[in-house]
């Protein structure tokens, strides 16, 4: 199926609504003015992405599948902006990114790494990294099983190792290396999982440096493995370490949204990496603390925190210490590790070395319930 036909689909079921709605105050929120991207061959050299109304996207010819549509929900100003440039760039239209053209000789190129291991990298990956005259490793949003070294050894070159702030404040390095030759920023997981690569991104475009995206896997799609079904998921969550006075829970209500709708949460577990105590940073020394990773024993333990304190407060806690939940550790690698247990007996629980996340199971079909059983 091409978006066009997506699109007319989606037009012929909204009339149908309005038509058996009969003027009853049954408004629906999607509408043939929703916002809605299409997509087509993404991660080939022919790939293309336009952005409109539902009713605008109706006649629009994106060539060759494979192709998808995306209904939009409420959008952050750093995606809106991604949105406008990916747009115009993937569909050739140059002129209209902010600047002209400039002396960069250079490809900028955005490489996952996948999940755990050198070795997950793509073949177009490599090949991109190889060509590089200039490589940086984003090391701030997760880690890879044997370091800097084995990536070095494997790839056959000189890494540099950027941390939040460089990526965050000094993204103008990085680009600028594009003056030289072909630059490979990678990243472990897919390089467009993160707000911060996104901006990244942004600032490539509004510079007019030819972009590269090397996707790969990550953990949004590799929770797969504790078998349930992808399309059952809901809003992704971050849990962060509480601190001294700071103990946010926003996520919770985003669990429990997720679970009013029968859907499974993927619950992303807090790292901490060249962080720094708030005297030291106030003195301007560069003295940092050692990492940090939240494991999934944490997660459980301040998300029954949460429902403790909420009961306290006489608040509604539809989650309970009872409910279904799935540790999983170290995804893609050797030692993967998941256990199946109560959200109260998984923050007993020791999955061992770092990366874990946590899934607080929905509604599951019987061959989910199958599959995650074997975990218990």
């Amino acid at each position: 199926m091409r978006v066009a036909q997506a699109v007319q689909q989606l037009l012929a079921v909204i009339e149908r609504h309005h038509s058996s709605s009969k003027g009853e105050d049954r408004d629906w929120l999607l509408t043939e003015d929703s916002l809605c991207v299409g997509l087509a061959r993404v991660g080939t050299p022919s790939q293309q992405i336009i952005k409109g109304k539902l009713k605008e996207l109706v006649d629009c010819d994106l060539g060759e599948p494979l192709h998808s549509l995306i209904v939009c929900g409420e959008c952050h100003p750093v995606e809106e902006e991604a949105l406008e440039k990916l747009t115009a760039y993937f569909m050739g239209h140059e002129d209209n990114l902010k600047h002209k053209p400039t002396s960069n000789k250079g490809i900028f190129h955005m490489i996952g790494l996948g999940l755990g291991q050198p070795g997950d990298v793509t073949v177009k990956g490599l090949d991109a990294i190889k060509k590089s005259s200039k490589v940086f490793l984003e090391n701030y949003t997760s880690v890879m099983e044997g370091g800097i070294e084995a990536m070095q050894t494997l790839f056959d070159k000189e890494i540099t190792v950027v941390d939040r702030e460089m990526v965050e404040q000094s993204s103008e390095e990085i680009l600028q290396c594009t003056k030289n030759g072909d630059v490979a920023f990678l990243v472990i997981g897919d390089p467009l999982s993160a707000t911060t690569h996104i901006d990244l991104v942004i600032r490539a475009l509004d510079k007019n440096i030819l972009l590269n995206i090397v996707h790969n896997a990550s953990i949004l799609n590799a929770v797969g493995c504790c078998g349930l079904q992808l399309y059952s998921f809901g809003e992704t969550v971050s849990l962060p370490f509480w601190e001294d006075g700071w103990c946010p829970d926003s996520y919770y209500d985003k669990i429990c949204s997720n679970m009013e709708n029968g859907w499974h949460t993927l619950c992303l577990l807090d790292i901490k990496v060249k962080e720094q105590k708030a005297e030291n940073l106030v003195k301007g020394l560069n003295i940092y603390e050692p990492p940090r990773f939240m494991t999934a024993a944490d997660g459980a333990a301040q998300i029954l925190e949460v429902i403790k304190r909420r009961a306290s407060e006489g608040r509604p806690t539809p989650l309970t210490p009872e409910q279904l939940v799935i540790g999983v550790a170290r995804v893609g690698t050797k030692s993967q590790a998941l256990k199946t247990c109560t959200l109260e007996d998984l923050a007993l629980e020791n999955l061992g070395a770092p990366l874990h996340c946590l899934v607080i199971v929905g509604e599951t079909h019987p061959l989910e319930d199958e599959y995650v059983n074997m975990f218990r």
